[in-house]
């Protein structure tokens, strides 16, 4: 925000030159603009919305105050950093031309006898005025009834200007936010450590893990405990902490010629070879889910039944 161009927009031009809609948007203006009220490079629909007008009127507003050299377009190179279909209009308000209101009439009977002290820090002489001068001006630099203002020394000093984004993240770098104080206060809670020991994963290294990951990736949640729980659950779903599945498990298809069909046979001193079609039907059975005991039984009585025909 620059004061002297506030104050210009405020003070020095005249109230009758301007609709309301031209006044809203110079002060936007101003207040974007630098010391010397240039560098105003905001668009159209960041003008719309900081001034509460449309963009109709924002740029029917910009052409008349163009017209009337309120303003005039600025140096462009200043957006020359932004993509070439975003660039904004530079603009500059012209605050080099007196267009200061008229000064109200004061009688000999309106003026005032005011004396104060100078002091050091106002920067300003200021006397109280003859019966014969006006005795009220009204100034871009302040209004005071019945008191000249005759400044000697220089007035505020703003730095040169600067793109406000700029300005912004300056003040911003490498500052610790709340966020990354609260990630390093964290710890995990008694349902984390109840959740971890049923994932089976070591709660003090996942928790070190999402630290790390949050920190990396510039993103702390603003809830750390329930970010962590759907830590721990991803964890478990993508297969950390469970056991290894065991490689001997697989189930048996059972074939004639099967390691357990062979087995079933040497019980009675047959082998799938010579009794394939008895082995066909012992694996039939056991892919129907008959025990080996019941096909070993079944077979016994089979073997009984034989003998006792013979």
């Amino acid at each position: 925000m620059s004061l002297q161009a506030m104050n210009w927009v405020l003070y020095d031009i005249d109230p009758d030159e301007l609709e309301q809609s031209e006044f809203r948007i110079l002060l936007v203006m101003a207040d974007h603009a630098d010391t010397e009220g240039c560098g105003v490079w905001l668009g159209a629909a960041k003008i719309s919305k900081l001034s509460r007008l449309s963009l109709r009127q924002v740029r029917y507003a910009l052409r008349h105050l163009q017209d009337k050299g309120i303003i005039r377009r600025g140096d462009q190179r200043l957006v020359k950093h932004l993509p070439g279909n975003k660039r904004p209009v530079v603009y500059d308000l012209v605050m080099d031309e007196d267009r200061g209101a008229t000064i109200a009439p004061q009688t000999e009977e309106q003026g005032c006898n005011v004396t104060a002290p100078q002091t050091e820090e106002q920067g300003c002489n200021v006397t109280a005025p003859r019966k014969d001068s006006l005795g009220c001006n009204r100034g871009a630099t302040g209004v005071q009834s019945g008191v000249q203002h005759d400044c000697t020394q220089t007035q505020y000093k703003e730095e040169p200007y600067k793109p406000r984004e700029y300005a912004h993240a300056r003040e911003t770098q490498n500052q610790p936010t709340d966020r990354t104080q609260a990630l390093a206060d964290w710890k995990p809670n008694l349902a984390h450590h109840d959740l971890a020991d049923d994932y089976k994963l070591d709660v003090d290294f996942e928790a070190s893990k999402f630290r790390a990951k949050a920190l990396a990736n510039d993103a702390i949640p603003a809830n750390l405990d329930a970010a962590f729980d759907l830590w721990l659950k991803r964890g478990y779903e993508m297969g950390l902490g469970k056991p290894a599945p065991d490689s001997g498990s697989k189930p048996c298809r059972h074939t004639w010629k099967c390691d357990h069909v062979t087995a079933i046979l040497r019980k009675f001193d047959l082998n799938p070879d010579t009794s394939y079609d008895l082995a066909c039907g012992i694996a039939a059975k056991l892919k129907d889910g008959v025990s080996v005991d019941a096909v070993c039984d079944e077979l016994r009585d089979m073997r009984d039944d034989m003998w006792e025909a013979a």
